[in-house]
């Protein structure tokens, strides 16, 4: 069974030495005194979360990127507060988002049409994938039909097997296509600026944050429909893909060994949902498996999100948002406004 991650965690004590990583030192006690000089459960979340995003850097230069930006706030609370809110709304808000998902195949008793026969066992596609419903098929054909976090085979393709088939292959699941980057990331960056939107200056954070935090470039690695590329998508089963998207589920790169990631989850799911502790990813064509990179960065939000508690938090107000009209006189409603109008920004 796939290991569960502790959540809601304080922060450990300081890793760093001050002698070789003095930056990194004195950043890290920064969030450690921002942590313990309040009893105030939020204040503690967004603690936590400056101190968890130096832990879980997928980079060194993002480590020292992130404690130069909390070098800046010089200690003061209101300047940590609102760095914190960054990253939870341009980073862990961004991608907890849910992202849409193809429909899964009819149900149909009769045998597929030797159409759909060829379809399922000789798709190919000679050009990238332009939109999600391609981009599904393409990564299909290099899953070899199967779900990556399972190892079950997609329902479509199971359908046009014979019998003799079917009852050698485990029984057969839904699938869908999983961005790890969702499309919102490149939102008309690539514009003249007097063509883009209101959702424009989000995208235009959420590309830098990632840059300085990862390395990762947005912008000239998934510009366009180039967010549909094979490595930005995983085929998982349907609840795997829910899980995914909501950062409960993610793939940690196990070290020295290629395309091989133990599955990380945020609460116990048991064997008959996620009957593997790790998975190797491999396929027989030319098409590029998910990039460790962009999992490397979605497991560290993952991380991030959990032992800071801000993915509890960030459900907490989502809930607290759909369901209160009237804010509350006393002023007690003011962080929920503040969190319900950043996200205003994102839809």
């Amino acid at each position: 069974m796939a290991a569960q991650l502790q959540k809601n965690q304080p922060l450990p004590p300081n890793p760093y030495s001050a002698v070789t990583n003095l930056e990194w030192h004195n950043a890290y006690s920064s969030c450690l005194n921002f942590q313990n000089e309040t009893r105030s459960a939020i204040q503690i979340i967004r603690a936590r979360v400056l101190g968890y995003l130096i832990l879980e850097a997928p980079i060194q230069e993002g480590r020292t990127y992130v404690c130069s930006e909390i070098f800046r706030c010089n200690g003061n609370s209101d300047k940590l507060w609102k760095l914190a809110d960054l990253y939870i709304t341009h980073l862990i808000r961004f991608f907890k988002q849910s992202k849409s998902t193809t429909p899964a195949p009819s149900e149909r008793s009769s045998r597929p049409s030797f159409e759909e026969e060829v379809y399922w066992s000789r798709c190919t596609l000679d050009e990238a994938p332009t939109d999600h419903r391609t981009a599904k098929r393409e990564c299909l054909v290099r899953d070899n039909f199967h779900c990556l976090g399972t190892g079950r085979m997609e329902l479509g393709y199971y359908r046009t097997l014979s019998a003799a088939e079917q009852i050698q292959a485990q029984g057969p699941v839904r699938t869908a296509a999983a961005h790890i980057f969702p499309p919102l990331t490149n939102q008309d960056l690539d514009l003249p600026e007097q063509e883009q939107d209101r959702k424009t200056p989000y995208s235009t954070t959420i590309q830098a944050i990632v840059h300085n935090f990862s390395g990762i470039s947005v912008l000239d690695e998934l510009n366009g429909s180039s967010i549909h590329k094979p490595s930005n998508i995983l085929t998982l089963e349907v609840t795997l893909h829910s899980l995914f998207d909501d950062l409960h589920l993610w793939f940690e790169a196990v070290p020295n060994t290629l395309n091989t990631y133990d599955i990380g989850l945020a609460f116990y799911l048991g064997p008959h949902l996620v009957p593997h502790t790790s998975v190797t990813f491999s396929t027989n064509t030319e098409r590029l498996l998910p990039d460790p990179r962009f999992l490397k960065l979605h497991a560290a939000v993952c991380r991030i999100a959990h032992l800071s508690g801000a993915a509890e938090y960030i459900e907490s107000y989502d809930r607290d948002t759909k369901s209160t009209t009237v804010l509350a006189r006393d002023g007690s409603s003011a962080d929920l406004l503040s969190f319900a109008l950043q996200g205003v920004q994102v839809f």
